[in-house]
C-alpha cells in the first residue's frame, strides 16, 4: 500500500524525521531557523502531524543526522529506524553492525552516541522499531507492519499502534499457521 511520504531534515540534535501521511497533498512544515540552531524543540512538528493525522519515524538517530532524544511523542512519533542498510545500526553503542567510540568511523554519517535507540528507551520513550535502505542499500533491510486492514489508512494506523517490527534478513511471518511470505527465518504471529 502506498504511503505519501517526506523527509524532513534538520541537523543533530533536532534530528532526521521521515513524515507519513495516509493522504496525498499534505503541506511540507517549513525549518525554522530557531529549530536549525536547535533553539526550538519538535512541539510545532508534533501539532502539525496531529493537525494532519501523520506521524513522524527518526531515523539515523545515533549520526550527525539523528537526535539526542530531547522531544517525543508518543501519539505521533510511534515508531524509530533501529537500522539503516546504507549506513549503520542505532540500536546501543556497539551492537552488531553499529559504531562505538573507538570506531566511531564505521557510523557513517558522523557519530552521536546519544542518539542511540536505547538512550531513549531508558526515557521511558515508547517507540516501536523499523529497519529502512535508504540511498544505496538493497536486501539487508526491511520494515514489517503487520495491519488488519489492508489501505493506506490501515497501515498507519497499524504503525501508530507499533505493529511493526525491523529485519536485517527475509523472514517468513506465519500467522494461524498460514504461511504469509517465504524465506529461510520464521516468526510465528498468535
Amino acid at each position: 500500500m502506498p504511503v505519501y511520504t517526506y523527509e524532513r531534515s534538520i541537523s543533530y540534535p533536532g534530528g532526521h524525521r521521515n513524515i507519513l501521511s495516509a493522504k496525498r497533498g499534505m503541506p511540507t512544515l517549513p525549518i525554522t531557523e530557531a529549530e536549525s540552531q536547535s533553539e526550538e524543540g519538535a512541539a510545532r512538528l508534533f501539532a502539525y502531524l496531529r493537525e494532519h493525522d501523520a506521524i513522524s519515524i527518526p531515523h539515523t538517530s545515533a549520526t550527525g543526522m539523528g537526535t539526542d532524544w530531547r522531544d517525543n511523542d508518543p501519539e505521533v512519533e510511534p515508531l524509530v529506524e533501529i537500522y539503516q542498510g546504507d549506513r549503520t545500526s542505532a540500536e546501543y553503542e556497539g551492537a552488531p553492525r553499529a559504531a562505538t567510540r573507538e570506531k566511531p568511523i564505521g557510523q557513517q554519517g558522523g557519530f552521536q552516541p546519544a542518539g542511540f535507540v536505547w538512550n531513549a528507551w531508558a526515557k521511558g520513550y515508547k517507540l516501536g522499531v523499523q529497519a529502512a535502505s535508504d540511498h544505496i542499500s538493497t536486501h539487508i533491510s526491511y520494515a514489517a507492519t503487520i495491519a488488519e486492514d489492508f489501505t493506506t489508512q490501515g497501515l498507519l494506523d497499524a504503525m501508530k499502534k507499533r505493529h511493526s517490527y525491523a529485519a536485517t534478513d527475509n523472514i517468513i511471518l506465519q500467522k494461524n499457521k498460514e504461511i504469509a511470505w517465504s524465506s529461510p527465518i520464521w516468526v510465528t504471529v498468535e
